[in-house]
């Protein structure tokens, strides 16, 4: 077995040498040749330090049989090489000390000892350990005087650090009434640190003494090996003396704040066992993670009693660790016969109320019990956890149950024994403060093991899963140092929930599947990849545009011993494919990277063609080299043709002075695109672009410059453009006009300079434009004492739509100084500045004069203010604006620390016109402040009063002028906040509690007042709608303000609801909204119809933005009246859900079962129905301005469909049902339908299946009546339905059909016949049996009377005021032989209607009931006036 060489086995090796001696004389004297000598301490050392995969060498042996023996250059090597080095030891003693029996040695020095690094590990099936004893008995007495290592250096793999020290020491080995001295003493000979031990022991009176001290600062080999957090600086101090049987030690122990012990051990005889016993306090809360490290807050003390008997067993005796919050005993036995029977239980300890609180944690309850028995080496193991109602400081959670048991089938470690693991665990009730974790987490988390451990230190795993919300692990095969093979499956069913770890919006599922085979004792892993996304979203745009939410991954990594290697890897999205296969290895690498995007266009609209990206490394890891191709094909960007454009790169050592030389070729929309580029970094870590010339079009850059590692730049740089449009394509924006610029830059005697002169004409970008601009600009020192000589001007300008005529900047240069003036002109808006750039310590910039105009208003500055720029920050002076007869006010200073003080006195709102003219605000501000301390701890008080404050929308809303007051202090990185606004009958809100400076801050405001809903009006009553009500609101906010923690309530009373255009009315509107944490919750919403019907609704929503603010919500209502207008009215109960993102893409379920549905045809189609063509609406206000616009943007957004998702949609999945009672009448329909509609699809692109079909319908043509053959209602968005009626019958000599159809409110009547008549003739036949040419004029007056009513230009409409007015479902009026006669139904439930008869016979009297059994199966019964009666059963198909 390979062993280190450490400082004990330095000892080691020279009684090793020593016995070498021995041996040597034992077989032949000292007279042996040295080539002997060499051979025989070669073997020593060999058998100490070699293994079958070790191989020793050894430089020279000087004096091996003398008293003065000298060893150099031993070097140990294994299969990756060198990993040790020691360059030479040297060995003073005195050889005639033997013949008294006594290894005399008078010194032992070691030169310098190299452990680069760690030896490589054992393969498989290499030559067991040798157990037998490096060194024989030695029959004598060792004595080492002196002992010393000059050197010993660390490289970093050995402890994570490199490392360098120094020893010496001293040792004395006697017979048992002597024992064993021993002193030892290193040091850190490259940083601070001391390590001393003083040991000795006597067998005989088994008397021991220890000292041992250590002490190293921050950063040491202890705590970085340790894995300390922080790696704080670690203090330790023990001793102990006495003999066995009464011995007592103490230990002080310190690493940081957080980690220490201090305390003593007593071991004294009782009997037949010697009895420790332990008393310590220690700090263990920094060795903690961090859910559990304030359990373990504050002092934790170890108190107990060990017994350890004469026959080898130990007896444990009340070991407790107590601390603050919780409290762990071990109690139990190991008996001689080498078994256990171990217990050990811990639970937390109630301090207030049953509840265990210290230090910003709160436990309920804590309970652990494990138990350890069997033999020693094979106990068995049961472990259970139960926690319950905890609160840390990194969250909450309301129970966690663990469980776990490990029973072995023997003996542990020998061939053929297995132990059953299984354990099974659950968290619930999880609420993290991270609010990204606490997404990512949920509030549940499961865990299940099932395996089996094997004798070869590895386990077989049936079931090794961990499910999160958002994750779900789940591992089944061979697990262990020996071996791993398995598969290992990822399952994300919503990638939203990681949305917050991942820094970005994410979106969609992800499957992921590794199968692993991979030894870790030898470094050798290998994985095959599979997984799949879909619905993905990254939250860019552009990677989003090319995975079109599908991305597939496949393919093979691995690692051996350092190296790297790829296989087939593949990740590909619908519009983007990337591969890699090679190898990455220590002495060479061979990896092979492509990109395909096929389609450019999915990239970005505004480009076509084919774009691919390939890319080869080599070279060793350490040293690797690239070369790369990005290359365009048949493209084209802006609709600018890039028949080819290729960039090729090739840079030397990426991990060192990466050495690029990049060049450019192609065509870009008939011009040439050519260029080089040549980078690299520079020893001393400056930087190197020594060739700089690109050429595209018209447009040439070229130059050359060097970075110093201060920064400091030299070289020269031009632009010649002779039209900058030649870059339009490779902007992707609109670029034009010509600018030519020189940029000279030095650096004499270290002093950084700049030279630039640019000339321009007809400048343009996006949403700027430049007729004219001249810069000339000289800066010289500008990192010390800099001078400015500039002069720019700007000739008409245009910036975000805001014309500039003028724009003009002069500096004059002075070593003492640098005056400066600005000025710029625009319409109705003229500013003017001066002042100067004073150099010196600080820098200072003083400005003399400013003066900002518009339209009658002004910022001028009230008195020259002077800031300066120390190392600290900057320093304001003088700061004074007077803003339209208000006055502004800073000064102070801002760097590591704060202060400030401002002041804002009567500035009117009015003018933020100056700055931008659309704002426009009225009112008037006074605020003041101060603040002092770190950004992170600030304090002082601020006080602002905003009055009479009116913008656009509060006077829309109909508000009064709004009063807004507060006042507060910084405290830390918060505020205290005491604020109210009130606008009148409007809004009357008071906030008050804590606001942080941060995001991430600790919020607590509470909030309480009203609000009068009539506010939502303004956006309302551009659609006809009207909301009442008034709503309380008494709410608190705590947590963070992006992961805020609502509670209270916000309560709606008196509200109503009104839809003119749609016909829709609720009153008495009600609702009641909790908040506790992130969830809102619907307690109680209801309103009531217009018919006496109620509507009411139920549920939850969580507070999540970024997940479109999930949740769900019931919708409940009984025989309510939805709508109500001239063309439909509707009664229905309701049974609906609303479930998942509801501001994004919810879904509604459930059913609405119709009561009845009536569908007025209007008789009259008024003539400004349709709006005449061309007419405009000319300074429109108020709502009809919002409706336009609100016009406008529907116009808007119908023009784009297609070509966009909707911020809002919804997945439909609900039932219309009427099985009756959907009555169409006007315009002499009468009809009678029903029927169901399932309704699918998004509220974007809605699926109907199903209808309202025909139960019974008549059309009325003055005294004619037609039974329609075929009826259906559908609806295809809005509240009008559809209309498709067909009514046919025998007229004179012709068949004659009236067709209906279209909207309910511009239906169209269509008259056709068999054989082929005009419309005119075919209602003339209808009505009188005859052609139109033969009617009488009082006939003609009727036709014509019955062509109006189908035109829409009215009819009589007497008959249905009549059925209306008797409250019946059918009136039927007929005119028989026998005299007339009048019929009436109604129904009195879904599929039962009773009718009256009356005749002027008997015969023709009568009283019936219809049943309708199914959609077209009709039950008949009908008793006659003259005693007779019927009983018929009815059918109807349409054909």
């Amino acid at each position: 077995m390979r062993r280190l060489l450490t400082l004990p086995r330095l000892a080691l090796f020279a009684l090793l040498l020593t016995a070498g001696f021995l041996a040597s004389a034992h077989f032949g004297g000292f007279a042996q040749n040295a080539q002997t000598d060499r051979g025989i301490v070669a073997d020593l050392i060999s058998k100490a330090l070699s293994s079958d995969t070790s191989q020793v060498s050894i430089g020279e042996v000087n004096g091996a049989l003398s008293s003065d023996v000298e060893i150099r250059d031993i070097v140990l090597s294994d299969r990756d090489g060198v990993w040790l080095r020691l360059d030479r030891v040297r060995l003073i003693w005195t050889r005639s000390a033997l013949l008294l029996r006594r290894l005399d040695v008078d010194r032992l020095e070691i030169g310098k000892l190299e452990i680069l690094r760690k030896p490589a590990p054992q393969p498989a099936g290499a030559a067991p350990p040798n157990d037998g004893p490096i060194l024989p008995e030695l029959p004598l007495k060792v004595i080492l005087r002196a002992f010393q290592l000059n050197e010993l250096v660390l490289g970093e793999p050995v402890v994570g650090v490199a490392a360098r020290l120094g020893a010496t020491g001293a040792a004395r080995l006697g017979p048992p009434n002597e024992g064993l001295d021993l002193k030892f003493e290193a040091r850190r000979l490259d940083m601070g640190g001391t390590f001393n031990v003083d040991l000795s022991f006597v067998p005989d009176s088994t008397r021991l003494r220890l000292a041992a001290k250590l002490d190293e600062p921050a950063g040491g080999l202890i705590s970085k090996a340790a894995g300390l957090p922080g790696e704080p600086p670690v203090k330790l101090d023990l001793d102990g003396d006495g003999p066995l049987d009464s011995f007592r030690s103490n230990l002080t122990f310190t690493a940081g704040p957080t980690i220490g012990a201090d305390g003593s051990a007593t071991l004294n005889r009782a009997g037949t066992e010697r009895q420790l016993a332990l008393a310590l306090d220690a700090r263990i809360e920094g060795l903690m993670p961090a859910p559990a490290a304030p359990v373990f807050a504050g002092s934790t003390r170890l108190d107990g009693t060990v017994g350890f008997a004469d026959d080898g067993g130990v007896d444990i005796r009340n070991l407790a660790l107590v601390s603050a919050l919780a409290r762990l005993d071990v109690l139990g036995r190991y008996k001689a016969d080498k078994t256990l029977d171990l217990r050990v239980t811990a639970a937390s300890r109630p301090n207030a109320e049953g509840r265990t609180v210290a230090s910003g944690t709160e436990i309920g309850k804590l309970a652990f019990d494990a138990t350890i028995r069997g033999p020693v080496a094979g106990p068995t193991v049961a472990a259970r956890l139960d926690a319950q109602d905890a609160k840390l400081p990194a969250g909450q959670f309301a129970k966690v149950g663990l469980t776990f048991n490990a029973t072995p089938s023997g003996t542990i470690g020998e061939p053929g024994t297995r132990i059953a693991l299984t354990s099974d665990g659950e968290a619930t009730g999880i609420a993290l403060t991270d609010k990204a974790l606490a997404r990512a987490v949920g509030d549940k988390v499961t865990f299940t093991l099932r395996g089996t451990g094997n004798d070869d230190a590895t386990a077989d795993f049936e079931t090794l899963r961990l499910a999160l919300s958002g994750v779900e692990l789940d591992y089944k095969g061979k697990l262990g140092q020996a071996r791993i093979l398995g598969q290992l499956k990822a399952v994300l069913p919503d990638l939203a929930r990681l949305s917050g770890l991942a820094g970005r919006p994410l979106g969609g599922r992800a499957d992921i599947a590794a199968d692993l085979d991979a030894t870790p004792r030898l470094n050798n892993y290998a994985a095959t990849l599979n997984g799949k996304a879909e619905r993905l979203a990254t939250g860019d745009a552009v990677l989003d545009r090319l995975l079109a939410g599908s991305l597939t991954l496949g393919g093979k990594v691995g690692a051996l011993a350092g190296d790297y290697t790829v296989s087939g890897l593949k990740v590909a999205g619908q519009h983007a494919t990337f591969t890699a296969d090679g190898a990455l290895g220590r002495n060479a690498s061979d990896l092979k990277l492509a990109l395909a995007l096929p389609d450019l266009k999915r990239a970005d609209p505004r480009l076509s063609g084919r774009g691919d990206v390939n890319a080869e490394i080599t070279g060793p890891l350490n040293r690797l080299d690239a070369k790369a191709r990005i290359a365009v094909a048949n493209a084209t960007a802006l609709a600018r043709p890039i028949p080819r454009l290729a960039i090729d790169a090739v840079v030397k050592d990426l991990q060192g002075t990466l050495d690029s030389h990049v060049t450019l070729s192609g065509e870009i929309d008939a011009k040439p695109a050519t260029g080089t580029i040549a980078l690299n970094r520079q020893p001393d870590d400056g930087w190197n672009l020594s060739q700089l010339d690109l050429a595209i079009g018209s447009v040439r850059l070229d130059g050359a410059v060097t970075l110093d590692p201060a920064s400091r730049a030299a070289g020269r740089l031009t632009l010649a453009a002779r039209n900058l449009d030649d870059l339009s394509a490779l902007a992707l924006t609109k670029l034009g006009g010509q600018l030519d610029a020189d940029i000279n830059l030095t650096t004499p005697e270290g002093r950084q300079n700049i030279d630039l002169t640019a000339r321009g004409s007809r400048l343009a970008g996006p949403s700027v434009s430049v007729d004219k601009l001249d810069a000339t600009i000289g800066a010289k020192d500008i990192y010390g004492h800099p001078m400015l000589d500039a002069a720019i001007a700007v000739d008409r300008a245009v910036a975000a739509g805001e014309t500039i005529s003028a724009i003009r900047f002069d500096s004059k240069g002075a070593p003492d100084a640098s005056a400066f003036t600005l000025s710029a002109n625009a319409r109705g808006f003229a500013l003017k500045g001066a002042g100067k750039l004073v150099p010196g310590e600080p820098l200072k910039l003083e400005i003399a004069s400013f003066d900002a105009r518009r339209d009658g208003r002004a910022i001028t500055l009230a008195n020259p203010a002077t800031f300066s720029f120390p190392a600290s920050g900057v320093e304001i002076a003088g700061l004074a604006l007077a803003i339209d007869g208000g006055r502004v006010t800073l000064d102070g200073k801002a760097g590591e620390t704060l202060d400030l003080r401002f002041a804002a006195r009567d500035v009117p709102l009015s003018a933020a016109r100056i700055a931008a003219p659309s704002l426009n605000l009225s009112g008037t501000l006074n605020a003041q402040a101060q603040v002092q301390g770190r950004p992170d701890a600030l304090s002082g008080p601020w006080s602002l009063k905003i009055a009479r404050l009116v913008t656009p929308e509060t006077q829309q809303a109909g508000l009064p002028p709004v009063e807004i007051a507060g006042q507060g202090a910084f405290k830390g990185n918060a505020t205290s906040v005491e604020a109210t606004v009130n606008a009148g009958r409007g809004a009357s809100l008071t906030l008050r509690g804590t606001a942080p400076l941060s995001a991430t801050g600790a919020l607590s405001l509470a909030a309480q007042g009203r609000v009068d809903a009539a506010l939502a009006n303004t956006m309302l009553a551009v659609n006809g709608q009207r909301l009442t009500g008034a709503v309380a609101v008494d709410m608190r906010a705590e947590g963070t303000p992006t992961a805020p923690r609502l509670s209270g309530n916000a309560t709606l009373s008196n509200g109503s609801f009104t839809d003119a255009l749609q016909g829709v009315r609720l009153t008495n509107m009600r609702a009641r909204v909790a908040a506790n944490g992130d969830n809102l919750t619907i307690e109680g919403a209801s309103a009531s119809t217009p018919n006496g019907g109620t509507i009411s609704a139920s549920g939850q929503v969580k507070v999540d933005p970024a997940a479109g603010f999930p949740g769900t919500i019931r919708i409940r209502g009984n025989r309510a009246q939805l709508v109500s207008s001239g063309l439909v009215t509707a009664v229905a109960g309701l049974d609906l859900d609303i479930s998942g993102p509801l501001a994004q893409r919810p879904r509604i379920g459930g059913r609405i079962d119709v009561v009845s549905l009536e569908v007025s045809v209007p008789d009259r189609l008024p003539a400004s129905l349709r709006p005449v063509d061309g007419v405009k609406h000319v300074n429109a206000r108020g709502t009809a301005a919002a409706r336009l616009a609100a016009a406008r943007k529907a116009q808007k957004a119908r023009g784009k469909r297609g070509r966009a998702a909707p911020a809002f949609d919804a997945a439909l999945a609900f039932t219309v049902s009427a099985p009756n009672r959907v009555f169409i009448r006007g315009r002499g329909i009468d009809a009678e339908l029903g029927g169901a509609i399932r309704v699918g699809g998004t509220l974007a692109a809605p699926a109907l299946d199903g209808g309202f079909e025909l139960r019974r319908g008549r059309l009325s043509v003055l005294t004619q009546r037609l039974d329609f053959s075929r009826g259906r209602l559908t609806f295809a968005g809005g509240l009008i339905p559809e209309l498709d009626f067909v009514a046919e019958t025998r007229a004179a000599d012709v068949t004659a059909k009236v067709i209906v159809s279209g909207p309910a409110d511009q239906p169209a009547f269509a008259f056709t016949s068999e054989p082929q008549l005009p419309q005119d003739e075919v209602l003339s036949r209808l009505l009188f049996a005859r052609a139109s040419g033969s009617l009488s004029a009082f006939q003609a007056v009727q036709l014509a009377q019955a062509a109006a009513q189908f035109a829409g230009g009215g009819g009589d409409d007497t008959f249905e005021r009549l059925r209306k007015s008797l409250g019946v479902d059918n009136l039927d009026i007929q005119m028989g032989e026998g005299g007339p006669t009048v019929g009436a139904s109604r129904y009195i439930s879904d599929n039962v209607s009773v009718g009256v008869k009356v005749g002027t016979k008997p015969e023709d009297s009568g009283v019936s009931v219809g049943i309708d059994v199914t959609k077209r199966l009709k039950l008949q019964a009908e008793t006659g006036a003259d005693g007779s009666a019927a009983v018929g059963i009815g059918a109807e198909w349409e054909y």
